[in-house]
């Protein structure tokens, strides 16, 4: 799905521990086939230090 925040792709998936180390690069396949190159990142990915947003109330 697109991140507004990151300005591009990012995606959840579920991996084996010895892939889940941030910055290893991995392949992703679809169903039709074709292969995505992507890199490993920790959770959260897309705002880690929370100051894009935060919950408010």
């Amino acid at each position: 799905m697109y991140s507004s925040v990151n300005k591009h792709n990012v995606g959840i998936a579920r991996m084996p521990k010895a892939a889940a180390t941030p910055g290893t690069k991995l392949t992703v396949r679809n169903g039709d086939g074709t292969e995505i190159a992507c890199v490993s990142e920790e959770m959260p990915f897309y705002d880690k230090d929370k100051s894009v947003r935060g919950a408010k109330g």
